[in-house]
């Protein structure tokens, strides 16, 4: 059991780190970021539960109270990659504000990281022995306010949310798995004996890694489903119908003809503000029109017509490279090239060539 666990763990540790790698291909925005730091610190708050439960921890006393830090960091930037998803933008200046907690969070680990180690190995010790602190019960339960409260606001963005479907909506499950487990963490470290936190802890851990690593492998064989959820969101979510300040019927037509006669697809940089900024609507307005009347996401309008043009280009240019491919036609790396090539395709750019019929 001692050694699945550490198995199980390791995999799941090293999952999250090859995602948030993976952010660095392309050019970088905000959910690129939100996205690293939610899988950095993800393998982060999996290596101190670890940490913890083995009481490996004593040997490694600069990480004592990290689980502060990483959980604050992970539970905001998940609200926050959420939310800009559902609204299909960048982050502003104003949502700064969310960084005030993730602010406290690390100063106070900052404080163990300048004290002595042998005074962190000491108190862990202590710890582990069954003495209380009164700073480790206020910082444990700042921690789990903080993550709850985001959880919480995370819920609120939808009554979507309600449904906890493994298949449909893993990530939220996955975000309350960890979130109760460091919610129960808190309470059993205020209330309960240490041995006892030790083993809720391993069982706790060892079932979050086996969920996460579920969850990976939906999301690589069933990808649709997270573009659906996405796409279902928005509908329910609309709480005003933007759509009749307009003419639907002449702003979807102009939209049309952006597309398919000025091919503002190829900007790179094309958004929704800004291609609703080209319609003279808004940006609700415009993502209200894609939703409700061609039951389609931004990106996914967007990309459809790049991988058109893609394919095109690709059938008529055979000695072209496709990296050149991908940036006339608006993607910003290979990297993203290919994987929207083969949502919209079921194959990568380079099988589509192969099973174009050679010209004679």
């Amino acid at each position: 059991m001692i050694f699945f666990h550490h198995f199980i763990v390791f995999v799941s540790i090293s999952i999250s780190i090859v995602f948030s790698l993976s952010q660095l291909l392309g050019k970088p925005n905000s959910r690129h970021i939100l996205l690293i730091l939610i899988f950095t610190s993800l393998s982060f708050l999996q290596a101190y539960m670890w940490m913890f439960s083995t009481k490996i921890l004593i040997s490694f006393p600069y990480f004592f109270m990290a689980y502060v830090p990483a959980t604050v960091i992970f539970s905001t930037s998940v609200y926050l990659y959420i939310m800009l998803v559902i609204e299909e933008r960048e982050l502003k200046i104003n949502d700064i504000k969310h960084t005030i907690s993730i602010i406290f969070a690390c100063f106070f680990f900052f404080i163990f990281l300048i004290r002595p180690s042998m005074t962190n190995q000491v108190q862990i010790q202590l710890l582990y022995s069954g003495q209380k602190f009164l700073w480790i019960f206020i910082l444990t339960i700042f921690t789990a306010v903080i993550a709850n409260t985001y959880l919480y606001l995370t819920y609120r963005l939808d009554s979507l949310f309600q449904s906890f479907d493994m298949r449909k909506r893993p990530g939220v499950t996955g975000i309350a798995l960890l979130l109760g487990t460091v919610l129960i963490s808190t309470i059993g470290f205020s209330f309960f004996s240490i041995p006892l936190i030790i083993h809720l802890t391993f069982i706790l851990q060892t079932l979050f890694s086996i969920g996460l690593i579920i969850m990976f492998a939906i999301h690589f064989r069933y990808p649709e489903h997270a573009e659906s959820w996405i796409l279902e969101i928005k509908k329910v979510a609309t709480k005003r119908m933007y759509l009749n300040e307009i003419d639907i019927t002449k702003t979807e037509r102009n939209l049309l003809l952006l597309m398919t006669n000025e091919k503002v697809y190829r900007d790179n940089e094309l958004s929704l503000t800004k291609l609703a900024s080209k319609l003279k609507i808004s940006k609700y307005q415009l993502s209200q029109l894609l939703n409700l009347r061609l039951n389609t996401s931004f990106h996914n309008f967007i990309r459809r017509y790049r991988i058109k043009e893609a394919k095109l280009l690709i059938a008529k240019n055979s000695n072209r490279t496709l990296l050149s491919i991908a940036y006339e036609v608006g993607f910003n790396s290979v990297a993203s090239f290919q994987t929207g090539f083969k949502k919209e395709e079921k194959k990568t750019p380079s099988e589509f060539r192969q099973s174009l019929p050679l010209s004679t």
